[in-house]
Formats: C-alpha cells, sequence, structure tokens
C-alpha cells in the first residue's frame, strides 16, 4: 500500500517535471523566436542607420558645393556692381566731356560766325573804298599828271594796307575753320548749320593777294 502510494507520487512528480520541462522548451523556443525577431529589427534599424548616415554625407556634401558656388555668386556680384559702378563713372566723366566739348563747340562757332560778319564788314568796306578811289580817279583825270600820281599812290597804300589787313583776317579765319573741321571730325559729327552758305577763305585770300601785289 505504501509502495503504491510512493510509485504513484513518484509518476506524479516525474509528470510534473515533464510538464515543468515542456513549458520551459516552449518558453526558450518563443523567447529564440523574439530573439530573432529582434536581430531581424536590429538588421532594419542598422541597415536604416546607414541609410541615414550616407543620406546625411551625401547631404553635407551637397550643401558645401551649394556654399561654395554661393560665395562664388557673391563675388560675381560684388565685381559686376564694381564695374557697373566703374562703368557709371566713366558715362559720366564721358558726359561731362561731351558737354564741355558741346560748349566749346557753340563758343567757336559763335567766334567763327561773328569773324565772318566782321569780314563781311571789311569786304564792304573794300568794296566802299574801291568805289571811291574810282570816283576820285574819274574826278581827278583832267588835273596835272602829278596830282594823278600823287592821289594814286595815297590810294594804293591805302589799298595795300586793306589788302594786308584782310588777308590776316582770311588767314585767321582759315585756321579757325579748320580747327572747327578737326573738332567736328574728333567728335565724329555732322554740321549743325547746313543752311550756310560756306566762303572759299583760301581762294579769296588767294585773289586779295594777287590783287594787292598786281593791281590793275
Amino acid at each position: 500500500m505504501v509502495r503504491t502510494e510512493n510509485q504513484k507520487q513518484l509518476l506524479s512528480w516525474i509528470s510534473d517535471y515533464a510538464s515543468d520541462s515542456s513549458q520551459k522548451e516552449r518558453r526558450v523556443v518563443n523567447l529564440k523566436k523574439q530573439i530573432h525577431q529582434l536581430r531581424c529589427k536590429i538588421d532594419a534599424a542598422c541597415a536604416e542607420l546607414e541609410n541615414a548616415k550616407l543620406l546625411k554625407e551625401t547631404t553635407e556634401q551637397a550643401l558645401r558645393g551649394y556654399e561654395v558656388e554661393l560665395a562664388i555668386a557673391e563675388a560675381s556680384v560684388q565685381t559686376t556692381e564694381t564695374r557697373i559702378a566703374s562703368s557709371q563713372y566713366e558715362i559720366s566723366t564721358v558726359g561731362s566731356d561731351v558737354e564741355a566739348l558741346k560748349n566749346q563747340e557753340g563758343a567757336m562757332r559763335d567766334k567763327f560766325i561773328k569773324e565772318m560778319f566782321d569780314f563781311n564788314c571789311e569786304i564792304r568796306r573794300f568794296h566802299a573804298l574801291v568805289s571811291s578811289s574810282i570816283s576820285e580817279e574819274s574826278c581827278t583825270r583832267g588835273s596835272s599828271a602829278r596830282a594823278d600820281q600823287d592821289c594814286r599812290g595815297r590810294n594804293d597804300a591805302e589799298f595795300i594796307a586793306l589788302g594786308r589787313e584782310i588777308s590776316s583776317v582770311a588767314s585767321e579765319i582759315i585756321t579757325k575753320e579748320q580747327e572747327c573741321e578737326q573738332e567736328k571730325d574728333l567728335q565724329q559729327r555732322t554740321p549743325c548749320d547746313k543752311g550756310m552758305i560756306v566762303f572759299d577763305w583760301k581762294q579769296a585770300d588767294v585773289q586779295v593777294r594777287r590783287y594787292m601785289y598786281c593791281p590793275e
């Protein structure tokens, strides 16, 4: 009887142990599965971390490239601004020079016109003197030869002096005209007063000299 109870108790212990061992094995299997799942998650997380690091490095390199491009662009902008400022200064300087040349051209043109009018007055005086000389010569034709020679000598002297004065004025006007033409060529301008009649001062000077030294 006692032996039977002991056997039952032993069987009970063996059954409990086997049950406990089976539970522990199942628990170990479950833990291994969890460990495997966790390792898979860790591997995936590590892969994502590596991808994130690679993306970070790529982004940092791109950012550094953008910073270099930005620095180059800023330097280019500064250079362009400097060139623009220099060009504006040059434009201002050229504008001032052009304005000064315009004023100088206007002054020279006014002076030339005034000298031309003065020369026209001298021509009128010359014609008046010639007419007067012709009249005096006609009036004194009946006088003596000596009186006629004295009158003619005085008239010739006055005529020669006036001719020299006209020649001097003509030479000066020729010089001024050449200066004006050079100034116009320098500025690449067309003449403003197209209606003005251009007088041949050189030909006039030659004719005056010829008439002065070889009077008829």
